[in-house]
């Protein structure tokens, strides 16, 4: 089954870990596949803040977006994301594991 081939090594498990993130940014962030596949670490930043009404603090991820296909001229374009209250559906959450697996 196409599926099942190769699921047991571990460079399938973190291309499928990537493939988890690039799928949870893309549609949490509103951005184009593209150009998260081009994005490199530096390219990411997290910025904090708390609401005087909530005591835990929110963290948004950034991601800048120097090139992509609606980004021909060069103008810096930027995509955020936040935690989802659904493990399953964190896009932060992916990209931890992600670059656990990746780096580990």
């Amino acid at each position: 089954d196409l599926w099942v081939k190769g699921c047991g090594n571990q460079r399938s498990a973190v291309t499928q870990s990537r493939n988890r993130y690039l799928l949870l940014h893309t549609t949490s962030g509103i951005l184009r596949f593209e150009s998260l596949q081009r994005a490199e670490l530096s390219d990411f930043s997290c910025l904090t803040t708390q609401r005087s009404s909530d005591p835990h603090q929110l963290c948004v991820m950034i991601t800048q977006l120097p090139v992509g296909k609606t980004n021909q001229r060069g103008r810096m374009l930027y995509g955020r994301a936040t935690r989802h209250k659904d493990v399953k559906l964190c896009s932060l959450g992916a990209l931890a594991f992600y670059l656990a697996e990746r780096f580990h």
